[in-house]
């Protein structure tokens, strides 16, 4: 991974974000879950600073818990699904 680690981890949750905006939940999931591997070497190899480090730990946090509610919704989705032949839209 290059210096541009942290723009692709960007660019990763901004895919993320429109799969699931999309409902797209398994795609997002991926999405996710590669953007939190990127911003991870990012604070390994390239983060200067225990402010920059500080900073991407916090946007993995917050990855992390979208990534767990996306999880839940194809969880959800998929035994709605099984159980009664189609999805049910809920608001």
């Amino acid at each position: 991974m290059s210096g541009n680690t942290l723009q692709k981890a960007i660019d990763l949750v901004t895919k993320a974000t429109e799969e699931d905006k999309n409902k797209n939940y398994a795609e997002a999931l991926k999405l996710y879950e590669h953007a939190v591997e990127y911003f991870l070497h990012a604070i390994k190899y390239e983060a200067q600073s225990d402010k920059s480090k500080e900073s991407i730990r916090g946007k993995c946090v917050c990855i992390f818990k979208t990534f767990c509610h996306v999880k839940w919704l194809c969880k959800r989705k998929f035994f709605i699904t099984s159980h009664t032949g189609s999805v049910l839209r809920t608001s």
